[in-house]
């Protein structure tokens, strides 16, 4: 859900939806047909003048398009259809000598249509509301589908993740809870520009990254910097600091996980949080200040320059 959607009380949601209701009647209203569907079919009605005979129509339907009229004039209904259709299941008849009637059989029965064509005006496909009699003659596992249909398109609507990706999503979440090890999301903690990478590589060939050790990582997130000096280079200079960018591949020392690590006496240590201090080439700090406690066993691990920077070490 986008800043504006948030900022708009429910009067003035309905009164938006109001007015784009209006619009999208007024716009299917000014077709030369008129149309419905189901999640298996489009119906138009196509209206032409009375005591007009199959005879006299042109009604040619393709897996992606659809021309209608009658013979000898321009078409009343002619392009590229919204979605494809099964051409041997699709029918059309003319009705009391005054109405051309099409039956397009969907190929993909789990999504509505926001048109007939391609290039006339789109429906707004979250507000349909299948009836609920339509829905209590399905059975059990093809209403469970429309549901999740429709719950997807809310979703989507909102800019929210749909069912099958939140579910993915929980997944994911789950086992990082149980598996902190794989977690290759850490936070950086140093005033380097960056905010959050991602391990890509241990240093050193090791399967997971440990307190101490060095590693190869992506910036996905960073501050934004002010560039003035006209400097096009992936790192801005500031303040004698090389800033790290978004996107940019960089190195790390790993200061803190919540993974625990046994230590040598017996005792564990862990972190609420995975962390790293940016570091470069030379394996020196690319930032000149480390903010909170780093693991003693950076010290350990001979990172002196790191250590000599950090806040605490525990």
């Amino acid at each position: 859900m986008n800043g504006e959607e948030e900022n708009l009380s429910e009067q003035e949601r309905e009164e938006r939806d109001r007015i784009q209701r209006e619009k999208e009647a007024a716009e299917q209203a000014a077709l030369p047909y008129t149309w419905k569907q189901t999640l298996e079919d489009v119906e138009i009605r196509v209206p032409v003048p009375k005591g007009t005979r199959s005879r006299d129509v042109v009604v040619d339907i393709k897996k992606k398009s659809i021309k209608v009229g009658l013979k000898g004039k321009e078409p009343i209904l002619e392009g590229e259809l919204c979605k494809e259709v099964k051409m041997e299941e699709s029918t059309w008849t003319v009705d009391n000598q005054q109405e051309i009637f099409i039956e397009l059989e969907k190929v993909n029965k789990m999504e509505w249509w926001k048109n007939v064509v391609t290039h006339h005006p789109a429906i707004d496909t979250t507000k349909i509301q299948p009836e609920n009699s339509k829905l209590s003659d399905l059975d059990g596992e093809t209403r469970a589908m429309v549901e999740k249909m429709m719950y997807d398109q809310r979703q989507k609507s909102m800019g929210l993740p749909s069912s099958d990706e939140q579910k993915k999503l929980d997944m994911l979440n789950a086992f990082k809870a149980k598996h902190p090890e794989m977690d290759t999301l850490c936070k950086v903690i140093d005033n380097s520009g960056a905010l959050l990478v991602e391990c890509i590589n241990v240093i050193g060939g090791a399967r997971h990254a440990s307190l101490g050790d060095e590693i190869v990582c992506v910036v996905k997130k960073a501050k934004t910097v002010a560039n003035t000096s006209g400097d096009s280079s992936s790192a801005v200079a500031t303040g004698g600091i090389a800033r790290l960018k978004k996107g940019e591949v960089s190195r790390g020392l790993v200061v803190r996980t919540r993974k625990e690590v046994r230590r040598l006496d017996g005792t564990y240590v862990r972190f609420d949080e995975n962390a790293v201090v940016m570091l470069n080439k030379q394996g020196q700090p690319i930032g000149n200040r480390i903010m909170g406690p780093i693991a003693a066993e950076c010290r350990q691990k001979r990172w002196g320059k790191v250590v000599a920077l950090a806040q605490k070490i525990v």
